[in-house]
């Protein structure tokens, strides 16, 4: 990816935010979806069974296989860790930067290329993305790819560039579920449409191409999942018989969600969620976001062409459709996070207006207020380290530099928008995840492995949960033989001496009856995200669910 055109001052920013990517694959999992997916993953390497999705020895249907199969391939290469898990997920998330790239540059020009990775890398929810394992980067480089590749192709009529728009819709459909469809070719239609001012254009023969090329690339998910499901009917899945794997990955894995008629539902849903959610999600440019689709429509109202449909769009399909849906998470948007920063880019640049310039100073304005009140509160808070004195050393260089550098003022604010940025997810990885990632599991199996004289452990969790809670890390951080249950039962402790129980209090009754001590206690920090309570130890002391260690008596 070259960019020429970048002020130096830019290029050091764009230097220390991979950095603050690449310190972030050396995090521990913090949310227990990471650890779950990493389990899974660990049991294909383990086993040898890359077809089969299990956990726990049972059989698991809630993702399809492309993000199983991509991490054991790592686990394989790199060893089973957190690090292995991580680094395709940055690797995605960097796939991304060199799309949006590559898509805004082709029709807003260079400098509308590096300020939207600039706007893209430094948006609060694609930082988070890095840490929290989910699956979400592996879809954001591959809607972005795919309508790059069908943008190209459409204009050199290339074969190989339309192969790539299957193949990056397939991995996305592999990873997601056909849901996943809705952005790429959604953004692809309107932009058809729009600039077509018909349909005429679906009569091409590339919609058979596409779609012949889409059907064999996904032949490996369909293939796995009638080995595992639909040769097998007699298997207990969702708590019933004949259950098609198949079926689940073309309906019910997604389109039975927004219709909230599948196996898994949810009772309400705001259709304002993602209104009031960006303001955080793609924080600090969330304003100027709403500016960019605010200008958009006003032209297209007034019948100003726009040079390209596939942002705004592919951006709207989506929003509306998450917003009927019930099912409503902030992670879901970052899937279209290119395309926003692709739309506030252009409105940047091509717009001089005093109501842009103040949308812009406000967002920088309440970036840097948040980035030295977390600085004054690590500052007191927190006790110096080296860590600490080097982050906030960099930080402050660059600071100085974006000070003295002679730019205008527009990029000058832009880059202390970054700046502070930088600051605020500097704190969260070094302070903040790590007080969050304090799961029980983790720790106790950390304890485990160092410990001679535990050659295997049982481990008793709440409930066979989708994302099995807490024993999750339990289950990938532990590198000794170990057995999970639920319902702790008597027979169950033959041949253990140790057992892991997480916030069980039947489990510990039984226990201490059956003649086991309880040796060690390891705090489990019980929630995904942050919570007030962190930053009061009486008040964080009631909030943490508890993971013992019990030996048998002797």
């Amino acid at each position: 990816m070259k960019i020429k055109s970048v002020p130096f001052v830019f290029k050091v920013l764009f230097i220390s935010i991979f950095g603050m990517y690449f310190y972030h694959l050396f995090l521990n999992f913090y949310l227990d979806d990471a650890a779950l997916y990493a389990a899974l993953s660990e049991t294909m390497v383990n086993t040898g069974d890359y077809i089969s999705l299990m956990h726990n020895g049972k059989d698991w249907l809630d993702k399809p296989h492309f993000p199983f199969w991509i991490s054991a391939l790592f686990f394989k290469v790199f060893g089973i860790s957190s690090f292995s898990y991580y680094l395709p997920l940055t690797l995605s998330i960097f796939g991304a930067f060199i799309y949006t790239y590559k898509f805004a540059k082709t029709y807003y020009g260079k400098e509308a290329g590096w300020l939207s990775v600039l706007i893209l890398s430094t948006s609060q929810y694609m930082i988070l993305s890095s840490t929290e394992g989910r699956i979400e980067p592996y879809l954001t480089l591959c809607v972005i790819a795919g309508i790059y590749h069908f943008d190209k192709g459409i204009k050199n009529r290339k074969k190989l560039d339309y192969v790539l728009v299957s193949l990056f819709a397939a991995i996305a459909v592999m990873t997601k579920g056909i849901f996943i469809l809705i952005p790429i070719f959604g953004g692809i239609f309107g932009h058809l449409i729009y600039h077509h001012k018909s349909i005429s254009f679906l009569w091409d023969w590339i919609w058979l191409w596409l779609g012949a090329w889409l059907i064999i690339f996904i032949l490996p998910e369909i293939y796995a999942l009638y080995i595992q499901f639909d040769s097998q009917p007699e298997k207990l899945i969702f708590g019933k018989t004949n259950v098609s794997g198949i079926r689940w990955f073309l309906w019910d894995s997604q389109f039975s969600r927004l219709v909230n008629s599948g196996p898994i539902t949810r009772s309400n849903g705001d259709p304002f969620f993602y209104v009031h959610t960006l303001l955080w999600t793609f924080f600090p440019w969330c304003f100027l976001l709403y500016g960019s689709f605010f200008q958009r429509v006003k032209s297209l109202a007034k019948r100003v062409e726009l040079k390209e449909g596939y942002t705004l769009f592919g951006s709207v399909f989506v929003l509306l459709i998450f917003s009927i849906s019930k099912f409503q998470l902030p992670h879901y948007t970052t899937i279209i996070f290119p395309l926003f920063s692709i739309m506030v880019a252009d409105f940047l640049i091509n717009n001089q207006k005093k109501w842009v310039k103040l949308l812009l100073n406000i967002s920088i304005g309440l970036a840097i207020s948040l980035a030295i009140g977390l600085g004054i509160y690590v500052l007191f808070a927190v006790d110096a380290s080296i860590s600490l004195i080097i982050t906030f050393g960099c930080i402050a260089a660059v600071t100085i530099l974006v000070i003295t550098t002679d730019i205008s003022l527009e990029k000058k604010a832009i880059a202390f928008g970054v700046v502070a940025i930088l600051i605020i997810n500097s704190i969260l990885g070094q302070f903040i995840v790590p007080e969050i990632s304090n799961k029980g599991g983790l720790n106790a199996a950390k304890f485990i492995n160092e410990e001679n004289k535990i050659d295997a452990v049982l481990v008793v969790g709440q409930g066979p949960k989708i994302t099995d809670e807490a024993p999750s890390f339990a289950n990938f951080y532990l590198k000794k033989p170990f057995r999970k249950t639920y319902d702790l039962q008597l027979q169950d402790l033959k041949g253990y001496d140790y057992v892991l129980a997480y916030d069980n209090p039947n489990a510990f009754e039984l226990l201490a009856d059956a003649g086991f001590v309880e040796i060690h206690r390891f705090d489990h920090y019980p929630l995904e995200g942050i919570n007030a309570a962190l930053f009061d130890s009486q008040k964080k002391e009631k909030l943490m669910k508890k993971f013992l260690l019990f030996e048998r008596r002797k």
